[in-house]
C-alpha cells in the first residue's frame, strides 16, 4: 500500500483560527527580525497544536504555542529541540533545526517559538509503507540512545482523551450520546490492555503520515513533541501500513492499539471542532463508523485532506486496510475497529 504524503508545510492552512495565526506570523517575523532573517512572505502552513509558519523567502519553519519562560508548553518545545539534535547527531531521517538562527526556543508576544529547517518536498508524492517503515526503524535505533527516559504513551495521548471524556465540568464540544459511546469503548479498551503485559521502548509517539515528508533522499520525519516510551505497536498503530518485513509485531497487540490510537483521534477531533467548524460533519460520521463498525466490501473513501488543503483530495483505502481488528472483548457489537487510516494525519 502506498501513503500519500500530507500538505503540511506546502499548503497554506486553512484551519479557522484567524487571529491567532496572524499573531502567530508577526512574532515569528519579529525573531526573524532580529536575526536578519529575510521573512516578508511568511505564511502559516500548519494550525493544529501549534501554529507552522513558513518564513518566506528564508528556509526557515517557525513552530509557535501560547507560552511564558519555563512553562510546560516552552519545556515541550525546548525538549523537541534537543531530541532533534540528537536525531541529526545519529544519523537518522528527520528535519532538523534551522541552522539560519538560534532555533530557540524564543519567548515574543505571548508565543514560544522554536526555528526548523524548510524542507524541500512533494506534497503529492507516494510513499510506500516499506519507505515509512524504514524512516521509523532508523528513528527508533537513535531514540534508543537517547540519554533520557520519557512518560508512557498511556500518560500522554490515552491519558488526554480520558481527562476530556470523563470530566463532565469541563467544555465539550462532544455531543452526550457520542460522550458516553466513546466513554464506555474507552473503558472496554483499557480493560483489555490492563491485562497485557507490555514491552516499552522509546518511541516517536505520533508518526502518522502528515509527520513523514518525502523528499529527494527519502523519507524524513518531523515532529518529536510526542516522543514517549510504550511498546513498538503503539507507533505502528499510527501508520495505514507498514511492511511486515520490517518489524517484529505482535499482531494481537497491534489490533488493540490501533483500536486505541483510533479513539483517541477521534476526541482530538471533537475538541479541535470547536474551533474548525470543518471539522464537525467528518467527525460525526467518524462516530457513526466506530458505533456501527459496518463498512461496505471495496472502497472506503475519506476526505480527511480536504480539511488542511484548499483542494480537496480523495484518500482512497481497502476495506481491509481498515477492517483489521475484531471486536475488543466484552465491547459486543460497538467495539472498536481501526478508522480509517487516513485520520491520523490530522493530528498535529
Amino acid at each position: 500500500m502506498e501513503l500519500r504524503n500530507s500538505p503540511w508545510n506546502s499548503a497554506p492552512a486553512t484551519l479557522a483560527r484567524p487571529n491567532l495565526q496572524a499573531a502567530a506570523v508577526h512574532a515569528a517575523q519579529e525573531i526573524a527580525q532580529r536575526y536578519g532573517v529575510a521573512a516578508e512572505h511568511a505564511r502559516v502552513l500548519h494550525d493544529a497544536n501549534n501554529v507552522v509558519v513558513h518564513l518566506a523567502p528564508s528556509p526557515v519553519v517557525a513552530k509557535l504555542c501560547p507560552a511564558s519562560a519555563g512553562d510546560r508548553a516552552w519545556r515541550k518545545l525546548a525538549t523537541e529541540l534537543e531530541i532533534a539534535y540528537h536525531l541529526e547527531r545519529a544519523g537518522a531521517p528527520v528535519v532538523g533545526p534551522s541552522p539560519e538562527l538560534p532555533p530557540g526556543p524564543h519567548l515574543v508576544g505571548g508565543y514560544a517559538l522554536t526555528f526548523w529547517r524548510h524542507q524541500d518536498h512533494d506534497p503529492a508524492a507516494l510513499a510506500t509503507g516499506w519507505a515509512a517503515g524504514q524512516a521509523l526503524a532508523q528513528v527508533h535505533r537513535a531514540l534508543d540512545s537517547y540519554p533520557e527516559t520519557f512518560p508512557s504513551f498511556l500518560d500522554r495521548q490515552v491519558r488526554r482523551a480520558a481527562r476530556i471524556l470523563f470530566d463532565a465540568t469541563a467544555p465539550s464540544a462532544i455531543p452526550p450520546s457520542e460522550r458516553a459511546f466513546l466513554c464506555s469503548e474507552y473503558l472496554s479498551i483499557s480493560s483489555v490492555l490492563r491485562d497485557t503485559k507490555l514491552r516499552s521502548r522509546t518511541l516517536h509517539g505520533d508518526p502518522h503520515r502528515g509527520n513523514l515528508l518525502i523528499s529527494r533522499s527519502g523519507c524524513l520525519m518531523i515532529d518529536f513533541e510526542s516522543v514517549c516510551s510504550g511498546p513498538l505497536e503503539w507507533d505502528l498503530s499510527a501508520l495505514p501500513c507498514v511492511d511486515a518485513g520490517i518489524f517484529s509485531v505482535d499482531e494481537d497487540l497491534f489490533r488493540k492499539q490501533r483500536r486505541l490510537r483510533s479513539l483517541c483521534v477521534t476526541v482530538w477531533w471533537w475538541t479541535r471542532s470547536r474551533n474548525s467548524p470543518a471539522l464537525c460533519q467528518p467527525t460525526s460520521r467518524q462516530i457513526t463508523r466506530l458505533s456501527g463498525c459496518t463498512f461496505a466490501p471495496g472502497v472506503i473513501e475519506c476526505a480527511a485532506d480536504s480539511l488542511l488543503s484548499k483542494h480537496s483530495r480523495r484518500l482512497r483505502f481497502t476495506a481491509a486496510d481498515v477492517l483489521s481488528a475484531p471486536l475488543a472483548q466484552g465491547a459486543g457489537k460497538t467495539g472498536i475497529a481501526p478508522i480509517c487510516p487516513a485520520i491520523n494525519s490530522v493530528v498535529g
